[in-house]
Protein backbone atom coordinates (compact mmCIF):
# COMPACT_ATOMS: atom_id res chain seq x y z
CA UNK A 1 0.00 0.00 0.00
CA UNK A 2 1.02 3.51 -1.01
CA UNK A 3 1.39 5.68 1.68
CA UNK A 4 -0.39 9.53 0.13
CA UNK A 5 1.05 12.66 1.16
CA UNK A 6 -0.82 15.22 3.84
CA UNK A 7 -2.76 17.29 1.61
CA UNK A 8 -3.80 15.65 -0.89
CA UNK A 9 -6.52 13.97 -1.98
CA UNK A 10 -7.81 10.38 -0.40
CA UNK A 11 -5.08 11.12 2.39
CA UNK A 12 -7.36 10.34 5.14
CA UNK A 13 -9.05 7.23 3.62
CA UNK A 14 -5.27 5.93 3.07
CA UNK A 15 -4.47 6.98 6.64
CA UNK A 16 -7.30 5.37 8.35
CA UNK A 17 -6.27 1.95 6.32
CA UNK A 18 -2.80 2.55 7.04
CA UNK A 19 -3.24 3.75 10.99
CA UNK A 20 -5.80 0.33 10.84
CA UNK A 21 -3.10 -2.47 9.69
CA UNK A 22 -0.55 -1.13 11.52
CA UNK A 23 -2.71 -0.95 14.94
CA UNK A 24 -3.40 -4.78 13.72
CA UNK A 25 -0.17 -5.69 13.07
CA UNK A 26 1.27 -4.32 16.43
CA UNK A 27 -1.08 -6.19 18.39
CA UNK A 28 -0.64 -9.44 16.70
CA UNK A 29 3.26 -9.03 17.25
CA UNK A 30 2.57 -8.32 21.05
CA UNK A 31 -0.19 -11.06 21.03
CA UNK A 32 2.15 -13.70 19.71
CA UNK A 33 5.13 -12.63 21.97
CA UNK A 34 2.63 -12.69 25.00
CA UNK A 35 1.60 -16.53 23.82
CA UNK A 36 5.12 -17.61 23.08
CA UNK A 37 6.50 -16.61 26.38
CA UNK A 38 3.55 -18.45 28.20
CA UNK A 39 3.79 -21.80 26.20
CA UNK A 40 7.40 -21.72 26.68
CA UNK A 41 7.39 -21.38 30.27
CA UNK A 42 3.66 -21.90 31.29
CA UNK A 43 2.74 -19.48 33.56
CA UNK A 44 2.71 -15.78 32.97
CA UNK A 45 5.48 -14.23 35.01
CA UNK A 46 8.45 -14.14 32.23
CA UNK A 47 10.50 -11.88 30.23
CA UNK A 48 8.39 -12.05 26.93
CA UNK A 49 5.63 -10.82 28.92
CA UNK A 50 7.61 -8.00 29.94
CA UNK A 51 8.97 -7.30 26.47
CA UNK A 52 4.43 -7.71 25.50
CA UNK A 53 4.20 -5.53 27.94
CA UNK A 54 6.16 -2.84 26.47
CA UNK A 55 5.02 -3.46 22.73
CA UNK A 56 1.40 -1.87 23.69
CA UNK A 57 3.05 1.84 24.08
CA UNK A 58 3.56 1.95 20.53
CA UNK A 59 0.46 -0.14 19.47
CA UNK A 60 -1.42 2.66 21.52
CA UNK A 61 0.24 5.56 19.81
CA UNK A 62 -1.12 3.86 16.48
CA UNK A 63 -4.91 3.32 18.37
CA UNK A 64 -4.89 7.10 19.03
CA UNK A 65 -3.76 8.20 15.45
CA UNK A 66 -6.37 6.22 14.61
CA UNK A 67 -8.75 7.71 16.91
CA UNK A 68 -8.03 11.13 15.64
CA UNK A 69 -8.59 10.93 12.53
CA UNK A 70 -11.43 8.56 12.15
CA UNK A 71 -14.43 10.84 12.38
CA UNK A 72 -12.80 12.94 9.25
CA UNK A 73 -13.42 11.61 5.87
CA UNK A 74 -12.18 11.76 2.43
CA UNK A 75 -13.15 14.46 -0.24
CA UNK A 76 -14.74 13.36 -3.57
CA UNK A 77 -12.85 13.40 -6.97
CA UNK A 78 -15.60 16.05 -8.07
CA UNK A 79 -15.27 18.74 -5.23
CA UNK A 80 -11.31 18.75 -5.76
CA UNK A 81 -11.39 19.18 -9.31
CA UNK A 82 -13.65 22.19 -9.05
CA UNK A 83 -11.85 23.72 -6.54
CA UNK A 84 -8.36 22.91 -8.62
CA UNK A 85 -10.14 24.25 -11.42
CA UNK A 86 -11.07 27.44 -9.72
CA UNK A 87 -7.60 27.83 -8.27
CA UNK A 88 -5.61 27.91 -11.85
CA UNK A 89 -2.66 26.45 -12.58
CA UNK A 90 -0.55 28.64 -9.94
CA UNK A 91 -2.28 28.41 -6.77
CA UNK A 92 -1.22 25.47 -4.27
CA UNK A 93 -4.62 23.43 -3.39
CA UNK A 94 -4.40 21.60 -0.45
CA UNK A 95 -7.40 19.05 0.64
CA UNK A 96 -8.52 16.99 3.90
CA UNK A 97 -6.40 18.56 6.06
CA UNK A 98 -7.17 18.77 10.11
CA UNK A 99 -5.77 20.85 12.25
CA UNK A 100 -5.16 20.32 15.86
CA UNK A 101 -4.00 21.99 19.19
CA UNK A 102 -4.71 21.80 22.51
CA UNK A 103 -8.22 23.16 22.34
CA UNK A 104 -9.67 22.59 19.57
CA UNK A 105 -9.83 20.42 16.32
CA UNK A 106 -10.13 21.74 13.17
CA UNK A 107 -11.52 19.98 9.98
CA UNK A 108 -10.29 22.35 6.91
CA UNK A 109 -12.09 20.51 3.85
CA UNK A 110 -9.69 22.66 1.16
CA UNK A 111 -7.19 25.46 1.77
CA UNK A 112 -5.86 27.38 -1.48
CA UNK A 113 -2.67 29.74 -1.43
CA UNK A 114 -1.67 32.17 -3.49
CA UNK A 115 0.09 35.60 -3.56
CA UNK A 116 0.56 34.92 0.15
CA UNK A 117 -3.26 34.66 0.94
CA UNK A 118 -5.10 31.25 2.53
CA UNK A 119 -8.09 30.59 1.95
CA UNK A 120 -9.68 27.70 3.74
CA UNK A 121 -13.33 25.84 3.23
CA UNK A 122 -14.53 24.18 5.45
CA UNK A 123 -18.06 22.13 5.85
CA UNK A 124 -17.95 21.00 9.29
CA UNK A 125 -19.91 22.74 12.16
CA UNK A 126 -17.65 22.13 14.86
CA UNK A 127 -14.97 24.20 13.25
CA UNK A 128 -14.53 27.15 15.19
CA UNK A 129 -13.69 30.03 12.30
CA UNK A 130 -12.37 32.74 14.13
CA UNK A 131 -9.47 30.64 15.99
CA UNK A 132 -8.60 28.75 12.81
CA UNK A 133 -8.31 32.20 11.31
CA UNK A 134 -6.47 33.18 14.30
CA UNK A 135 -4.21 29.98 14.88
CA UNK A 136 -3.36 30.08 10.83
CA UNK A 137 -2.22 33.26 10.93
CA UNK A 138 -0.07 33.34 14.37
CA UNK A 139 1.39 29.93 13.53
CA UNK A 140 2.57 31.67 9.84
CA UNK A 141 3.71 34.83 11.68
CA UNK A 142 5.76 32.72 14.17
CA UNK A 143 7.40 30.79 11.12
CA UNK A 144 8.32 34.20 9.12
CA UNK A 145 5.36 34.41 6.67
CA UNK A 146 3.26 37.59 6.20
CA UNK A 147 -0.11 36.37 5.41
CA UNK A 148 -3.76 36.77 5.12
CA UNK A 149 -5.90 34.31 5.92
CA UNK A 150 -9.88 33.38 5.82
CA UNK A 151 -11.71 30.17 6.56
CA UNK A 152 -15.08 30.15 4.81
CA UNK A 153 -17.74 28.03 5.62
CA UNK A 154 -20.04 28.93 2.13
CA UNK A 155 -18.65 27.35 -0.93
CA UNK A 156 -19.79 29.88 -3.54
CA UNK A 157 -17.98 32.35 -1.69
CA UNK A 158 -14.95 30.40 -1.05
CA UNK A 159 -15.01 29.47 -4.52
CA UNK A 160 -15.39 33.42 -6.06
CA UNK A 161 -12.68 34.25 -4.05
CA UNK A 162 -10.41 31.15 -5.44
CA UNK A 163 -11.42 32.93 -8.49
CA UNK A 164 -10.22 35.99 -8.02
CA UNK A 165 -7.09 35.02 -6.45
CA UNK A 166 -6.67 32.82 -9.81
CA UNK A 167 -7.08 36.11 -11.83
CA UNK A 168 -4.01 37.46 -10.27
CA UNK A 169 -0.41 37.32 -12.10
CA UNK A 170 2.58 36.17 -9.99
CA UNK A 171 5.69 35.90 -10.00
CA UNK A 172 8.31 33.22 -9.78
CA UNK A 173 9.61 34.35 -6.64
CA UNK A 174 6.09 34.28 -5.38
CA UNK A 175 5.21 31.18 -6.58
CA UNK A 176 8.30 29.67 -4.43
CA UNK A 177 7.01 31.61 -1.29
CA UNK A 178 3.34 30.22 -1.47
CA UNK A 179 5.07 26.92 -1.71
CA UNK A 180 6.81 27.72 1.67
CA UNK A 181 3.16 28.79 3.04
CA UNK A 182 1.68 25.62 1.99
CA UNK A 183 4.27 23.58 3.79
CA UNK A 184 4.07 25.43 6.76
CA UNK A 185 0.16 24.56 6.61
CA UNK A 186 0.81 21.33 6.43
CA UNK A 187 3.55 20.92 9.10
CA UNK A 188 0.11 22.14 11.48
CA UNK A 189 -1.86 19.44 10.08
CA UNK A 190 -2.19 15.72 11.93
Amino acid sequence: MKLKSKGTLGYINNRKLARGLLFLLEMALVAAIFITGYVTTGRRENLLTVVAIVGVLPAAKSLVALIMIWPHKSQTKEAYDEVCDAAGDKSVVLTELVLTTTERIMPIDFIVVKESHIVGFTTNPKCDIPFADKFLTENMQLNGHKVSVKIINNKGKFLMRVKELAGKEITEEQTQKDSEIATTVLSLAI
